[in-house]
């Protein structure tokens, strides 16, 4: 699991295996305070692109930095 904040956002990026393929899944949540309310969003991406955990966690922290700056609506 990695971390970052990001523009006033926290970004969680965790990727997990799935053991009968051998590829690992980046999954990412963005949450940030909006009128003293927290709210967040989880997205996952490809599920068959990333041989290692720190690839696939490296990517979920660039789609969560995307999402950010293309202030992309909910997924």
């Amino acid at each position: 699991m990695k971390g970052l904040v990001y523009q006033n956002f926290h970004i969680v990026a965790i990727a997990r295996l799935n053991e009968k393929t051998g590829y690992w899944l980046p999954s990412v949540r963005v949450s940030w305070r909006n009128a003293g309310e927290e709210q967040q969003v989880e997205f996952q991406g490809p599920a068959d692109r990333f041989k290692t955990q720190e690839e696939a966690e490296n990517h979920a922290l660039s789609m969560g930095k995307q999402w950010i700056d293309n202030k992309t609506p909910l997924p």
